[in-house]
């Protein structure tokens, strides 16, 4: 994500994680998405939207958890602490 330079480098990035990925998701995506819709519609006809969220919303987290957190990233200096820094540097 780094290397990736205005819009066209953000495509290139994202089509290219796309295709890596592509395989892997989708057979993980059916593993729960297909007995996940067998139960959800199978419950009554007042449990089926709460049940459907419910679904999405463990294929999110899964999915966050595969997928998140690879890079670490820095949190920016303050212009104070950059300024606090500079006078320690001086002194």
């Amino acid at each position: 994500a780094g290397d990736s330079a205005g819009p066209l480098g953000v495509v290139k990035s994202a089509l290219s994680s796309y295709r890596k990925n592509f395989v892997v998701d989708n057979i993980s995506m059916c593993a729960l998405v297909v007995p996940g819709d067998i139960l959800a519609f199978g419950a009554p006809m007042w449990l089926r939207l709460p049940a459907n969220h419910l679904i999405s919303f463990f294929w999110v987290c899964y999915l966050s958890f595969l997928r998140g957190g690879a890079e670490k990233v820095e949190p920016a200096q303050s212009s104070v602490e950059a300024e606090m820094a500079a006078v320690a540097v001086q002194a």
